[in-house]
């Protein structure tokens, strides 16, 4: 049970409650990123600097981030078929 005062009321919820809560505004988190950011793929920096020098440690760091990051989904997601296909072969990317 957790217990805490808000805006001068005091709270009470269990764990379940905050883990709903926690889970609900990731997933809102997650979907903003993919649609304000989704566009930002195209002029990333350090995309570009994967481009120039893939086994640099910036490179490095940006490869392994796609793995993850919402943006990159939701631009990846969002190309052809043929332009998936392009990006998998250059970034070696298997998901989605």
């Amino acid at each position: 049970m957790h217990s805490g005062i808000i805006n001068g009321n005091k709270t009470s919820k269990t764990h379940k409650e905050i883990n709903i809560t926690v889970g609900i505004n990731r997933t809102h988190l997650n979907n903003y990123y993919s649609i304000i950011m989704a566009h930002n793929c195209e002029t990333c920096k350090f995309r570009a600097h994967y481009d120039k020098k893939p086994d640099s440690l910036l490179g490095k760091f940006w490869r392994w981030h796609i793995n993850f990051c919402p943006g990159w989904k939701g631009y990846f997601t969002s190309q052809s078929e043929e332009k998936k296909a392009e990006l998998r072969e250059k970034y070696n990317f298997t998901k989605y």
